[in-house]
C-alpha cells in the first residue's frame, strides 16, 4: 500500500500540508508492514525517502529502546541485572534462544544464591535436613553413575583395541560424545550412547536390574524439568508471537479463534488489493485527498485498519 501511494502521489500536484500528511502515512503503513515481514530492498528505500530517519537509524533505536525496556522490566520485576548484547538481531531465533537461556541461568543462580542465604542464617527443620540429605545422595549418585558409564563407555570404544579400521573410526566419534558428555555431566547423553550400544529397548528393558535402571529415571526427570522450562519460555519465542495467545485456550476454542481472525485477515486483505487496485487507476486529486485524510485518521487512531471505509470512499 505504502508503495502505491508513493507511485500514485507522482501525479498528483500536493503542497506542504498534504506532503506532511503523505509522510505520515507511507512511515506508518511501512513500520506497520516491518513488524509482520522482513523489509526488502525497495521498502527501505522508500522509508529512507519519506523517513527523517533512515531505516537503519530507526531500527537502531528501536532495538536499543527494546533492550532498555526489557532490563527495566527484569530489573524491576525480578531484581537482575542483565546486560544484553547490544549487536544482537532480535529478528534471529537463535540469538533470541540465547537471550532467553542467559536470562534462565541468572534466575536459577539468584534464586541458589537466596536460597543458601536463608538457608544459612536459620537453624534447618529435620525434615529439611533430610530432603537435602536425600538430594546429596540422589546428586552422589547421578555423579557415580555418570563416572561409572563413562569408564565402561571408554574401555569398550578405545579405538587401539579395534583392528577393523571403519569400527575403529565409528568408535572415535562414539568416544567424542562420550567425553563431551562426561565434561558436561550429561547423563542423559551417556545413557543414550549406552543404548545404542548394547540396543537396550523398550522390548527388553525390563531384564534390566533395578540398579542399572535408576540412573535412566533420574536421567528421564532431568530431561522432563529441562523440557518444561523450555515449554515456558516458548510463548515468548518470537517465532510463535503470533499463535502464543492461542495456546492458553481449550483446542477447540483456539481453533474457532484462528479461523475467526484468519476470515478477518482475509477480508482486510481483498480490501486492501481492491484498494491498490483503485490507486493504479488515474484519480483526481479531490479523491486522492479524501483517501489520504481517512488513511491518516486511521493510523492517528493506532487500531486496525477499517478497510471497509476505506473501500467506501473508493
Amino acid at each position: 500500500m505504502a508503495k502505491k501511494i508513493d507511485v500514485a502521489a507522482l501525479s498528483q500536484k500536493l503542497n506542504k500540508t498534504e506532503l506532511k500528511k503523505l509522510k505520515f502515512i507511507i512511515v506508518g503503513l511501512l513500520n506497520d508492514a516491518f513488524s509482520y515481514i522482513d523489509a526488502d530492498k525497495d521498502a527501505i528505500e522508500l522509508f529512507n525517502t519519506w523517513s527523517d530517519k533512515s531505516y537503519q537509524e530507526e531500527y537502531d533505536e528501536q532495538k536499543n529502546e527494546m533492550f532498555s525496556e526489557l532490563k527495566s522490566m527484569i530489573k524491576n520485576e525480578i531484581g537482575l541485572d542483565i546486560d544484553f548484547d547490544q549487536d544482537m538481531d532480535i529478528e534471529d531465533p537463535e540469538a533470541f534462544i540465547k537471550m532467553q537461556q542467559k536470562l534462565a541461568d541468572a534466575m536459577k543462580a539468584k534464586v541458589e544464591n537466596e536460597g543458601e542465604q536463608g538457608t544459612s542464617k536459620r537453624k534447618k527443620s529435620k525434615k529439611a535436613l533430610e530432603k537435602e540429605k536425600l538430594e546429596k545422595e540422589l546428586e552422589d549418585n547421578k555423579t557415580k553413575s555418570i563416572r561409572s558409564i563413562y569408564i565402561g563407555l571408554a574401555k569398550l570404544l578405545h579405538p587401539d583395541t579395534e583392528t577393523n579400521e571403519d569400527e575403529k573410526i565409528r568408535k572415535q566419534e562414539l568416544m567424542k560424545r562420550v567425553g563431551a558428555a562426561y565434561v558436561n555431566k550429561d547423563l542423559a547423553e551417556l545413557l543414550k550412547i549406552e543404548m545404542e550400544i548394547f540396543s537396550v529397548s523398550l522390548t527388553n528393558i525390563d531384564k534390566l536390574t533395578d540398579e542399572k535402571i535408576a540412573p535412566y529415571i533420574e536421567a528421564l526427570k532431568d530431561t522432563i524439568e529441562q523440557l518444561q522450562d523450555e515449554f515456558q519460555l516458548m510463548s515468548y519465542h518470537p517465532r510463535y508471537q503470533e499463535i502464543s495467545a492461542f495456546s492458553w485456550y481449550a483446542e477447540k476454542r483456539a481453533i474457532a479463534e484462528i479461523m475467526d481472525r484468519k476470515s478477518n485477515l482475509q477480508n482486510n486483505i481483498n480490501f486492501a488489493n481492491s484498494f491498490q487496485n483503485r490507486l493504479e487507476k488515474n484519480i483526481d486529486k479531490k479523491e486522492f485527498q479524501t483517501i489520504i485524510n481517512h488513511l491518516e485518521d486511521e493510523l492517528a487512531t493506532e487500531d486496525d485498519f477499517d478497510f471497509d471505509d476505506i473501500f467506501k470512499l473508493l
